[in-house]
């Protein structure tokens, strides 16, 4: 956080300006553990295709954040290119290729 205060106030003094910022966390931090059922199940998920879990930390909180509380839900991306900005987009392929995964992932589930 502090490193965001910091290009905050560092891009208005550069422009003459001034800024006061305050942060309101919306959620909390939370971590997956490699033992929880719907990770396995997204392991294996992939594991059919050859491709494998890339864990990535974010700053950006999601509705997994608020469900974790109560359920062991966890944010999969969908390839987003230019995040938060004007040209953020998602090509078709990854939204896909996510798509049919969790359809896959809800066969399993259903059949145990």
């Amino acid at each position: 956080m502090q490193d965001i205060r910091e290009a905050f106030e560092q891009a208005a003094q550069h422009y003459g300006g001034h800024v006061e910022l305050s942060f309101k966390t919306h959620s909390t931090v939370y971590t997956v553990s490699d033992d929880e059922p719907l990770l396995q199940t997204y392991r294996a998920v992939l594991a059919q295709r050859g491709a494998e879990v890339q864990m990535r930390p974010t700053f950006i909180g999601s509705d997994a954040s608020g469900f974790r509380l109560h359920v062991k839900a966890f944010t999969i991306s969908t390839g987003v290119v230019n995040e938060h900005s004007l040209e953020e987009y998602v090509p078709v392929a990854p939204l896909e290729q996510v798509v049919q995964d969790t359809l896959r992932m809800l066969e399993i589930l259903r059949g145990q």
